[in-house]
């Protein structure tokens, strides 16, 4: 009975997976025409630079707790004390890599014209970020709750998509890329910290 019903959570995580990245790779094809038909070609030049700087900037944000908080939930075996700590510290630990991060951004746009050019849409951009340090991927990936995850996804990427279409007419609206990202990524965060209340886990910090 016990293996039945592992066997069932893996099935579902695996699906929830597959939607999660078939989600990722379809949504930006939604959006690409549109923006491409909308936006002169500098423009969208600058949406694509920013959009390659901040890729590398989440890489670094990330700086692989994925794997290795991930890892420590897994080896809390389901004690909420425990997991509330490891919740606590990575969060701290990528606030601090976000603010450096941060300062990081500030001088790429000082060092590149492009970016210090729309230097409000950089820091606009690199807030999107930011957040993601609150979504909290590796929790869920540890307790094998994929399905949090990938409704979060999708909830996020629909409101930014189906909003892309009402605020974003030409050039002058390049601003509301990153702010409906923002907007979408608030939304996301409140359900990540609703679910946690619901599992009733804690967010504590070591000494």
């Amino acid at each position: 009975m016990e293996a039945k019903v592992k066997n069932k959570k893996i099935v579902n995580n695996t699906i929830m997976l597959m939607i999660f990245n078939i989600t990722k790779i379809i949504m930006p094809f939604i959006t690409l025409p549109y923006l491409t038909r909308v936006l002169t070609t500098d423009t969208y030049g600058v949406v694509t630079y920013a959009k390659t700087v901040m890729t590398y900037m989440q890489i670094f944000v990330d700086f692989g707790f994925v794997l290795s908080a991930t890892k420590d939930i897994v080896n809390t075996k389901g004690d909420k004390e425990k997991m509330a700590t490891v919740i606590g510290d990575t969060m701290i630990a990528r606030v601090i890599l976000g603010l450096l991060g941060f300062v990081i951004v500030l001088i790429l746009c000082l060092a590149l014209p492009i970016l210090r050019a729309n230097i409000l849409y950089t820091i606009l951009s690199y807030t999107v970020v930011f957040l993601s340090i609150f979504l909290m991927d590796f929790l869920f990936r540890g307790i094998e709750r994929m399905h949090v995850i990938t409704i979060r996804f999708i909830v996020m990427k629909t409101i930014s998509t189906v909003l892309t279409f009402f605020f974003i007419k030409n050039d002058s609206d390049i601003l509301w890329i990153p702010i409906l990202d923002i907007l979408s990524s608030g939304v996301a965060i409140a359900l990540v910290f609703w679910e946690i209340k619901k599992m009733k886990v804690g967010i504590k910090f070591t000494k």
